[in-house]
């Protein structure tokens, strides 16, 4: 069974995944499209125990804090990236749950020390990811 988290972006989304009740060092972290990501739920949907899908449109008023028209615009598609994902769960059962984005970002140097893992480098997107799962 394995548990996934996925943090939406217009560009290449942030994914964790890792076995359930696999040590947080054995999570494996991606960047992919968003088709590339309809394809690994459909190819792993039945070894899939849940999706976490970071939602920052269940914040109220997300989009009032950005500082540019053009910032507003790129959360809004973020939004809809992430809630596209939440409808391809629906449509083929994938088990799912929407979780509020925390407002602390993790660093690097905070990912290897929270999870053990043995990585040279991550993105924000994937350590947004692993955010979500660590610990599960």
């Amino acid at each position: 069974m394995l548990i996934i988290g996925i943090d939406p972006d217009i560009d290449r989304s942030g994914v964790a995944m890792k076995k359930v009740g696999a040590k947080d060092y054995d999570i494996f972290l991606s960047n992919r499209w968003l088709w590339e990501i309809f394809d690994l739920l459909l190819t792993e949907r039945e070894a899939i125990k849940r999706v976490y899908i970071e939602a920052g449109w269940l914040n109220a008023g997300s989009l009032s804090f950005t500082k540019s028209r053009k910032r507003a615009v790129d959360v809004g598609r973020n939004h809809s990236i992430g809630q596209q994902i939440e409808k391809f769960c629906i449509h083929y059962k994938i088990s799912y749950g929407l979780m509020r984005p925390i407002s602390s970002k993790w660093t690097h140097k905070q990912l290897i020390t929270y999870t053990k893992l043995q990585l040279k480098q991550s993105n924000q997107e994937q350590r947004d990811a692993a955010k979500l799962i660590v610990g599960l």
